[in-house]
């Protein structure tokens, strides 16, 4: 909430100091601040009951609720912009009800479907150690995100010093990227998921096996991602510009095939930093969205003066690169962690009470399983 009200208060003023071009800032304003007031509640909403689900083991319903709430959002821009001539502050308004919607349709399904999530009286009370062991274990990735934002921000001044023409050769080369990365988070999202679950089931052999097979897929994953964007960006790009726009276009396409060549790299930060957090190591993260924020800013502040839209082009590898650099030690310094953590857990139960805490997963399904109808 303070997030939300300090970012509405201050859009104005964010735009200003980032530099943004005058042709375009009214434009944005519109655009940021609804996202700023509205957005961050109905984003939060969704992503906390999708992840809920998914460290239920059902991570299909919130991509099939994802999946209709982006259908819902082009509907809705549609109806916003071009029936009720809203602008940008209409495409705003659409991103935000959508997520709505896949947030209300989170609650309908846990309601229906998991009745270990059906709130009685007796959950109502208000625990203080729950919730500063869950302030413990999210702050750290809170952090990661906001100092990654930062990052993002500070390379946007940059971008914005280059004029309007360099900032939607970016902003179109960045949408293209965010829909070929999303399977990339897909996959870091479910290694979160499935460590944690074997951290708590005991199976350290089999954190390290599915961390490997999350790196293979991605890898497999990422060659494909190359092909598509380096032979395909030029038709990509042209969603979101003019195809008179010549100049903007061969900018945009030089920005998505630069990055594409680092895509593996990318891959690996999303299966290290999820499996890392998943684990419960929060801190490393974060520290490695510093590694990513230093980067950034250092291409802005020290590169993009001297060499230009090419120095732009190679801020996100930069940024990828230093993640990696700290993340790969973390991830085998972590999983030594975890296998010392496991072992000295394990030696102090015996393997009846260490079987009905761990590989059995009563903690989250109970011991008649009803509470886990309808995990797929």
């Amino acid at each position: 909430m303070a997030l939300t009200v300090f970012s509405s208060l201050a859009t104005g003023w964010l735009l200003e100091i980032m530099g943004t071009p005058s042709d375009i800032s009214d434009f944005a304003y519109d655009y940021i601040h609804v996202i700023f007031t509205y957005g961050i509640i109905s984003s939060m909403f969704y992503n906390v009951l999708a992840n809920v689900l998914r460290a239920l083991g059902d991570s299909k319903t919130p991509l099939y609720f994802l999946i209709i709430a982006s259908v819902c959002n082009v509907v809705l821009d549609l109806f916003f912009i071009l029936v009720c001539g809203m602008g940008v502050e209409g495409a705003a308004v659409a991103t935000v009800l959508s997520q709505f919607i896949s947030g209300g349709l989170c609650i309908v399904y846990m309601i229906k479907k998991f009745p270990i999530l059906r709130l009685t009286r007796e959950d109502m009370p208000f625990s203080g150690s729950m919730s500063v062991r869950l302030v413990g274990q999210g702050l750290p990735m809170a952090l990661q995100f906001s100092i990654t934002a930062v990052g993002s921000v500070i390379l946007q001044s940059a971008v914005n010093s280059l004029g309007s023409d360099a900032v939607a050769a970016v902003t179109a080369a960045n949408k293209v990227q965010l829909f070929v990365s999303q399977p990339m988070e897909s996959i870091g999202i479910t290694m979160a998921t499935y460590c944690g679950q074997n951290l708590g089931a005991g199976r350290a052999e089999r954190i390290r096996r599915g961390v490997l097979s999350g790196c293979v897929i991605e890898l497999c994953y990422v060659v494909m991602a190359f092909f598509l964007i380096y032979f395909g960006s030029g038709a990509a790009v042209l969603l979101f510009l003019k195809s008179d726009e010549t100049a903007v276009i061969a900018d945009a396409v030089r920005f998505l095939r630069t990055c594409a060549f680092f895509y593996p790299v990318l891959g690996l930060i999303f299966v290290l930093r999820n499996s890392v957090q998943g684990l419960g190591y929060g801190v490393p993260a974060m520290a490695a969205g510093l590694f990513e924020l230093a980067a950034r800013a250092c291409v802005a502040l020290v590169f993009v003066g001297k060499f230009g839209y090419a120095a732009i082009c190679y801020s996100g590898p930069a940024a990828w690169v230093a993640a990696d650099v700290l993340l790969i030690p973390m991830l085998f310094v972590t999983l030594r962690l975890v296998r010392k953590h496991l072992d000295k857990d394990r030696s102090q139960q015996s393997p009846a009470a260490y079987g009905q805490t761990g590989a059995g997963g009563g903690d989250i399904c109970g011991a008649g399983g009803d509470a886990c109808e309808g995990i797929s």
